[in-house]
């Protein structure tokens, strides 16, 4: 029996949700014949693929293989079909993208908006997530492409080196502030943190405030409601902050990363392309 487009589909949503009773609402069928499909997948590849857990589904090691040629298989199908399908009106096909907050609107999006316009056929789909969120929309095939501040070291998966991002200490030009009070995405943000360590310098952090998302730190920031350690590129042009001490900074890598794949649809190779080239144009090398 051939492992058909069902087998592959539903593997790869249980995949996706870590969950068979969530994938199996996502598919529109029962928990039963999701499971059924499952089993009979493992039958004609004749190993276990995955573990079921209470918290949910645990990938084996030939499950995390199978998920990659899954995976591989589906894009090429679905690339050859819209480049098919679309061939008279320019490039098809999908790019999916996970970008982190400090870099995802201010160079990300910039960086590809070019490729977008000049190919309106692509489907696109960003999101900005937490950068601890990441690998896991990569691994289970939700993005093709994610940006990182390390490289991800794991079996078929490139990461590539772009540059770096300049953090700075900054604080409000107008309002008096709390040189003690931090702003921070979270509480497991510790770039500040980092900085001090960085420059050699003893930590003043004394209170922190989390203001989730990196523009609302800055505007915390702008509004006096405490300091932070923020990219150079986001604030050096924002008259309502100074930056202080400008001969400390952190350099914090910013990697590209995606899986190894035996064939790229070409939407994909163009899009990781003009994102290489634009984003080492604009990130410290």
């Amino acid at each position: 029996m051939d492992i058909t487009r069902d087998h592959r589909r539903a593997f790869i949503t249980v995949c996706k949700f870590g969950s068979v009773t969530t994938a199996a609402k996502e598919l529109g069928l029962t928990q039963a014949a999701l499971s059924i499909r499952l089993k009979r997948l493992e039958e004609i590849l004749s190993c276990s693929l995955l573990i079921r857990k209470k918290t949910g589904v645990v990938l084996t090691e030939a499950g995390q293989r199978f998920l990659d040629h899954a995976i591989t298989f589906d894009k090429w199908e679905e690339a050859w079909w819209s480049e098919y399908k679309k061939e008279d009106k320019g490039l098809g096909g999908e790019i999916k993208i996970g970008a982190f907050s400090t870099i995802g609107r201010s160079l990300v999006l910039p960086a590809l908006s070019p490729l977008l316009k000049a190919h309106t056929e692509i489907d696109f789909q960003y999101s900005i997530k937490e950068l601890r969120e990441l690998p896991a929309q990569l691994l289970s095939g939700e993005v093709d492409i994610i940006f990182l501040d390390r490289p991800l070291l794991k079996d078929r998966i490139e990461s590539v080196l772009l540059g770096y991002e300049e953090y700075v200490y900054v604080k409000s030009r107008k309002y008096a502030h709390n040189p003690h009070t931090f702003l921070n995405h979270d509480e497991q943000d510790e770039m500040s943190f980092r900085w001090f360590k960085a420059v050699d310098k003893n930590p003043t952090i004394q209170k922190r405030r989390y203001l989730d998302e990196i523009y609302s730190v800055i505007d915390g920031v702008a509004m006096g409601i405490g300091v932070s350690v923020l990219p150079k590129h986001l604030v050096e042009d924002d008259k309502r902050i100074d930056i202080m001490f400008e001969n400390k900074k952190l350099l914090s890598p910013v990697y590209m990363v995606f899986q190894k794949k035996n064939y790229y649809p070409k939407s994909f190779e163009l899009a990781r392309d003009t994102l290489i080239k634009n984003l080492k144009e604009n990130l410290r090398q």
